[in-house]
């Protein structure tokens, strides 16, 4: 059980997940479902790559490991998602013929692929592959993230848009999805400038800030579609007195956040808005074996 999700854009690609492997009746624990996988030079561009799964977690970390090593080498973009794909179904075909019937892994992938020019984003349910234009979710919270989506989403959001709505489904799944929990993982595919796992400390300042304003949007849907006389000064008057409040709630977060990086042994300088600095020098880095969602 978890949830998964990935966004798409022009500049981007953003993947995400929460952090909690439950195995039913028995026990939770918490695990990294997002991995950056390590760079390689194609003959173009540098080609980067990010995997999130849901379902049995030996078999993703295996799965999204020859995945990436097929891609490897690969001339391009192109050449690169279509060797992904081509491993995905080896490899299902390959463990079908060795596992008992019926009890293959069928697992949920939701992945990124990108270079300076361009970027993709998959969904494999199983060894069925997809390419996604704008976005796809997994795993027990897909309703959750599909139904917000939905409202909120837009061909028109940036990349920095994205892993806002990434955080704000994050958070509501892990509230009222049974099965979800933990840190909110989230990861960036750029187009242009530094790609990688966003900082802990941004991640939660960005969910805090969405938990807050969340709550002060819905007495302003309240304000705002009062269709009868009660529509008058005073009413305008709360609306300003909102978004006042909104506006202390967001320096209170950017205060948070510049808080959390003082306190950093090593941080970074000349931070961009995801907060990649000078000193990120460890961004890429490839996937660690069994810490994906355990088997169920």
């Amino acid at each position: 059980m978890t949830i998964i999700a990935g966004f798409r854009c022009f500049d981007g690609v953003v993947i995400c997940a929460d952090t909690q492997a439950t195995v039913p009746g028995l026990s939770k624990k918490h695990v990294s479902k997002v991995h950056v996988e390590p760079f390689f030079r194609t003959d173009e561009d540098e080609l980067v790559a990010a995997f999130c799964g849901a379902g049995d977690g030996p078999f993703i970390d295996m799965l999204t490991r020859k995945a990436w090593a097929a891609a490897s080498g690969e001339r391009d973009i192109d050449a690169a998602c279509d060797a992904i794909e081509q491993r995905i179904k080896d490899v299902y075909k390959e463990y079908g013929a060795i596992y008992q019937p019926g009890a293959l892994p069928q697992v949920e992938l939701i992945y990124g692929v990108k270079t300076e020019a361009d970027n993709r984003l998959y969904h494999a349910s199983g060894p069925i592959v997809n390419i996604v234009e704008e976005h796809c979710s997994g795993g027990a919270g897909y309703y959750m993230a599909d139904f917000l989506t939905a409202r909120m989403h837009s061909r028109s959001l940036s990349l920095h848009q994205l892993v806002i709505l990434a955080a704000y489904i994050l958070f509501q799944a892990k509230e009222h999805v049974d099965g979800c929990g933990g840190e909110s993982h989230i990861a960036i595919l750029r187009n242009s400038g530094k790609s990688g796992l966003l900082d802990p400390n941004r991640v939660l300042a960005i969910t805090g800030l969405v938990d807050s304003v969340d709550h002060q949007l819905g007495q302003l849907l309240l304000e705002a579609s009062v269709l009868t006389d009660e529509w008058n000064t005073d009413s305008q008057k709360r609306i300003g007195h909102l978004n006042s409040t909104i506006n202390f709630l967001r320096q209170r977060a950017q205060d948070n956040l510049a808080s959390a990086k003082a306190l950093q042994i090593m941080p970074t300088i000349n931070d961009d808005e995801y907060g990649f600095g000078d000193y990120d020098s460890e961004l890429f880095m490839p996937s660690d074996p069994q810490t994906s969602e355990d088997p169920q």
